[in-house]
């Protein structure tokens, strides 16, 4: 007997068939089990474990911040036993971290114990860029380590007239930017700047501003141009010399810091080199030395020809207007250019003469480079002249490459460009050189990602937007009371964004027109979101309407505009002995009352009322009787009637004693506060002087005579009265 697989014989293996009978009875197959196995610490198992059944599995798992030590999964084997030993759990750990360069880290950093937390910090002028903290989850963190990225300030262009130096493009945290100025220009500010850890510079670029220089005169034999006399800072001032002279010293000058940058030059008269008979040959003329203008002649013995002009010019180059002529016996044939060459020298085939050869840029010389004429023939065969080439170019990965490329030919570019998302890392194009190479190395693509957006002052972004990779997008929204201006969503292409970022912009209401007859305070023109306009109403009106209007973020004012509608002043009563106007018993606002009192009664109080916010401006008045001022009786007299004091329409009668007579007016009337004329007076009443009687005499008051006083007369002896 046998068993299949995973079962187990049980009984003989074999019996034997004796006198008809088995000699035992038949075994049986019974399922193989291997032993009972126990969950892992800190872990579980699932499957055929209790016993395990031959054949069939017991799989395990651990729980969170644990792995597998062993195999996870144990098969039952024929044999009853595992696959091999149960496996343990245990406790899984992160890699350590390592300190950000110029950054700090905090917690659990290099044990990397699962659930840990490791927080990272940047030092002063660097930025973290990635996660602040970082968790251990099963044995890996949740992200990379975050860096610490020098924070930089906006690159900064020189000034105008001037030049920069130093960290300046782009500012680099407490680096300086430092500034100069080109001579005969000065700083406007600071000379230097400093990149703040906050990304900004310390304050803004200064300015160069101009000097001037001294106006130049004319050296003798010279011109100049009209910049000399202005002197202007940076201007240059050229001088040249009439024909035949020759400049010495500084054929330009230049106005720097408002000094010449060096001496006028002076115009010299012009001589060259003296020459000498050439061998077999004479001269003359003015040969030693030449002077501008002037010639030199050249003549040859018999048997020699000249080679070269008979006659050479001094020119103003201090120059002869050819090499001196020499005397040869005989000449060779005359050369010609090679193609895509040129030739210098004695080429026409003068005995003895030199022709030498050499190519344009980007042809070889192929041959000798130098023939002599010699005994009527050229020493060797003109040499020719062929194009160089560059090596063979390939497209970079993820570009391609069109023009001159495969070969290149000297003086052809080999143009390359990039796939969309990736950009090109070095030279755009390439150029063949003479020496056969190429000018640069060749570029490669590399992928493109677009430059990080800062978020909108008043508002935030969300998405892939610091920085931005190829196709993705960076959304925009504002907080209440702003508005976005621009788009509200931007995607980055080819490393850049198809638009410039938003703006929040605070959220404005209409402008708001005062009412009639109206005051109105507070952020009213135009309205602000969140702010207030009050309104109030001029003296005698009041409002219909709200005092307040709130602009609202829906660019709207919360309620209309309210209105000033007149107020009106209570009816006044016509004060006694006086007269007023209609207008004072309707008390109209702004509308006037007018008084004016009887004959003989005078207004106390405002002679008109103004009628403002529904109130007079003041009490009515009152008419009161007018009196005159008190009189006091003449000395000597008396006086009757209403005098003490007088009223008006009142008289006031005076009289006199006895040897008294009143000077004046008798009666005095009180009119409108005053008497109508001066009180009178009393004088004595006197009578004329009486003289003595012939022959006799006066004694008394006689001289003259006063009212009740007598004069009294008596004559001499012998007369009588």
């Amino acid at each position: 007997f046998s068993c299949n697989s995973c079962y187990a014989l049980v009984g003989q293996q074999k019996l034997r068939c004796e006198n008809g009978i088995w000699n035992d009875s038949p075994p049986k197959c019974v399922l193989i089990s291997c032993p009972k196995l126990n969950p892992p610490s800190n872990g579980e198992m699932n499957g055929q474990c209790d016993p395990g059944i031959c054949g069939s599995e017991c799989k395990f798992s651990c729980n969170n911040g644990f792995r597998i030590s062993g195999s996870a999964s144990l098969q039952c084997l024929p044999s009853a036993q595992w696959s091999s030993s149960p496996p343990s759990c245990i406790q899984l750990n992160c890699p350590p971290i390592t300190k950000p360069s110029n950054g700090e880290m905090n917690g659990a950093c290099s044990s990397g114990i699962h659930s840990g937390t490791c927080s990272f910090s940047c030092k002063t002028c660097y930025n973290l860029v990635g996660q602040k903290d970082l968790k251990c989850d099963n044995g890996v963190w949740n992200d990379s380590p975050p860096k610490c990225i020098l924070i930089t300030c906006s690159k900064l262009s020189p000034p105008s007239n001037g030049g920069m130096s130093g960290q300046c493009d782009p500012g680099v945290c407490e680096s300086e930017c430092k500034f100069s100025c080109k001579n005969g220009f000065s700083l406007s500010s600071s000379a230097s700047l400093q990149c703040l850890p906050s990304a900004q510079w310390s304050s803004s670029p200064p300015s160069c501003v101009p000097a001037n220089c001294p106006p130049l005169k004319k050296p003798k034999n010279a011109e100049m141009n009209k910049v000399c006399s202005s002197g202007i800072h940076g201007g240059t001032c050229s001088f040249s010399c009439k024909t035949c002279f020759n400049l010495v010293g500084q054929q330009k000058l230049r106005c720097e810091n408002g000094v010449w940058n060096d001496s006028p030059p002076k115009c010299v008269l012009i001589s060259c080199p003296k020459l000498s008979p050439p061998s077999n040959g004479e001269i003359e003329g003015q040969c030693d030395p030449g002077i501008c203008g002037s010639e030199c002649k050249f003549s040859c013995k018999n048997g020699f020809t000249l080679l070269g002009s008979a006659s050479i010019r001094c020119l103003p180059n201090t120059k002869w207007s050819s090499f001196p002529s020499s005397c040869v016996p005989s000449n060779c044939s005359s050369l010609t250019n090679p193609s895509n060459g040129k030739m210098d020298g004695v080429c026409s085939g003068i005995h003895s003469g030199t022709c030498s050869f050499s190519c344009n840029t980007c042809f070889n010389l192929v041959g000798q480079q130098d023939l002599k004429c010699e005994n009527g023939s050229w020493n060797n065969s003109p040499p020719k002249c062929s194009l160089i080439s560059c090596p063979k170019l390939s497209s970079p990965s993820n570009g391609e490459m069109n023009g001159q490329c495969d070969p290149g030919i000297c003086g052809s570019e080999c143009k390359f460009s990039c796939n969309k998302g990736f950009t090109l890392a070095g030279s755009r194009s390439l150029l063949c050189l003479k020496s056969a190479q190429w000018s640069s190395s060749p570029p490669s693509c590399i992928q493109l990602s677009c430059p990080p957006i800062t978020n909108p002052t008043n508002g935030e972004m969300k998405g892939d937007c610091s920085p931005g990779s190829h196709n993705s997008t960076c959304s925009f929204s504002c907080n209440s009371c702003y508005s976005l201006v621009g788009q509200n969503s931007l995607t980055c292409e080819n490393g850049a964004w198809n638009g410039e970022p938003p703006k929040c912009e605070l959220v404005s209401c209409r402008k708001l027109t005062p009412p009639l007859n109206s005051l109105m305070s507070g952020q009213c023109e135009p309205g602000m979101c969140g702010s207030e306009c009050k309104f109030s109403c001029k003296k005698g009106f009041s409002l219909s309407g709200s005092a307040s209007l709130q602009c609202l973020p829906s660019a709207q004012w919360s309620s209309s505009p309210p209105s000033c509608v007149p107020a009106n002043c209570p009816p006044l009563k016509k004060p006694k002995n006086a007269e007023m106007n209609e207008v004072c018993s309707s008390g109209i606002h702004g509308g006037t009352c007018s008084f004016s009192c009887n004959s003989c009664y005078a207004l106390v109080g405002q002679q008109k009322l103004r009628c403002e916010n529904g109130v007079w401006n003041d009490s009515p008045p009152k008419c009161v009787l007018i009196s005159c001022p008190k009189l006091n009786p003449p000395s000597n007299g008396r006086m009757n009637g209403q005098c003490v004091p007088g009223i008006c329409g009142f008289k006031c009668t005076f009289s006199c004693n006895t040897c008294h007579t009143l000077v004046g007016q008798q009666v005095l009337n009180c009119e409108n506060g005053d008497w109508n004329g001066s009180p009178p007076k009393c004088i004595s009443i006197s009578c004329s002087k009486l003289s003595p009687p012939s022959n006799g005499e006066i004694k008394g008051q006689c001289d003259p005579g006063i009212c009740g006083s007598e004069c009294e007369f008596s004559c001499k002896n012998g007369f009588t009265l």
